[in-house]
C-alpha cells in the first residue's frame, strides 16, 4: 500500500491517499481539492474502488469529502456515532470491528472516543491512522461539542493494549511519529 501525505485547508489537517493498484482510500479530505483530485488523476489510472474515510466530523477534516464523492464516484465512511453531528450524506456508517480494505491490505477500525463521540483510529499490519486522538505530543482536544476527557483517557489506554511498539503514526496534524508507549 502506497501512502501519500498531503497538508491541507486552514488548519493544516494531514489528509492521507492510500493507494493499491486500482484501490484509493481518502483519509480526512479537510480542504484544498485542488491539491487532492490532480494528485489521484495523476497516479491512478483507472479507479475501480474509491473511498473517504473520516476518522471524525470536525470541518477541518471533512471539506473536501462531496466533491471528492462526485468527482471520483466515491464512497464516504464515518464513525456510527458521528450521525448527530454531520450535514452530508454518508454511504456507510462504521463500527467497532470493521475492516477496510485497499487492495491486498486491511485497516481496523478502532472507535477511539474522547476528541469526539464517533472518533475512530484505522490500525494496519505496520501503522496507525490515529485522527485527532493523538499526536506527537499530546492527545485531541476534548473541549468542543462531543468531547469528554475521560472517554479519550480510555481510549489511548485501549490503544496502548492493541498497539504494538514500533509502528508508525500518521496523525490527523504535525508529524508522523513511532508508537512508543
Amino acid at each position: 500500500m502506497n501512502i501519500k501525505q498531503l497538508i491541507v485547508g486552514p488548519i493544516q489537517t494531514n489528509c492521507y491517499i492510500l493507494t493499491e493498484g486500482s484501490h484509493v482510500v481518502v483519509i480526512d479530505p479537510g480542504g484544498d481539492i485542488d491539491e487532492i483530485a490532480p494528485f489521484i488523476d495523476k497516479e491512478i489510472d483507472d479507479i475501480e474502488d474509491f473511498r473517504i474515510v473520516n476518522t471524525h466530523h470536525h470541518h477541518d477534516h471533512v471539506l473536501a469529502n462531496e466533491v471528492l464523492k462526485t468527482e471520483f464516484d466515491g464512497k464516504i465512511l464515518i464513525h456510527e456515532d458521528e450521525k448527530d453531528y454531520i450535514d452530508f450524506e454518508v454511504d456507510e456508517f462504521l463500527k467497532e470491528g470493521d475492516e477496510i480494505q485497499i487492495g491486498e491490505s486491511t485497516l481496523q477500525v478502532i472507535p477511539t472516543p474522547g476528541h469526539t463521540q464517533g472518533c475512530i483510529c484505522l490500525l494496519g499490519e505496520d501503522l496507525l491512522f490515529s485522527g485527532d486522538t493523538i499526536f506527537d505530543q499530546g492527545v485531541g482536544r476534548t473541549d468542543l461539542p462531543g468531547g469528554d476527557i475521560s472517554k479519550l483517557e480510555e481510549s489511548i489506554q485501549k490503544l496502548s493494549k492493541m498497539v504494538a511498539n514500533g509502528i508508525t503514526v500518521y496523525p490527523g496534524h504535525g508529524s508522523k511519529f513511532i508508537w512508543n508507549h
